[in-house]
């Protein structure tokens, strides 16, 4: 497996691939967005406690995960995944709260090499938007050492 460690403040991340390590960049930003939604129906009449109905139960889980100052090589890498609709496994774990978060057999959904450049910026940024099925999704919290 490819493994790829950066890190955000107290954050550790890596992305796992094939069986290459790559240690390298910063996180930026990281985001998830699980697109299940829970709603309630009310009777018209104010009866009843009313029906709760979850949509969006298709929908993969999306990570978006801002990387700065990315090497040729990383975007070569993540372009060749992408390219391949290759899957892969992504951890980020935060040293100071313990938050976990986990995906395995996970894709690129876009292109890394969209975005635009900064005349300002000596830095090249990509975004990678990283999506994974709900059953390959944890989200929780691991002791933290002290």
């Amino acid at each position: 497996m490819t493994t790829s460690a950066f890190t955000i403040g107290e954050m550790e991340t890596t992305v796992n691939y094939e069986d290459v390590e790559y240690n390298y960049i910063s996180v930026i930003e990281l985001g998830r967005n699980n697109q299940k939604v829970v709603q309630m129906f009310c009777d018209p009449q104010g009866y009843g406690d009313g029906e709760v109905v979850s949509s969006g139960l298709t929908q993969p889980i999306e990570l978006n995960v801002k990387l700065r100052n990315v090497s040729k090589e990383h975007l070569e890498l993540y372009t060749k995944i992408w390219e391949a609709e290759g899957r892969f496994k992504f951890t980020s774990y935060s040293k100071k709260n313990g938050r976990t978060l986990a995906t395995k057999q996970s894709i690129i959904k876009t292109d890394p090499r969209n975005g635009t450049s900064n005349e300002s910026e000596s830095t090249l940024d990509v975004t990678l938007v990283i999506q994974t099925a709900p059953k390959n999704f944890k989200d929780e919290f691991k002791a933290v050492a002290s």
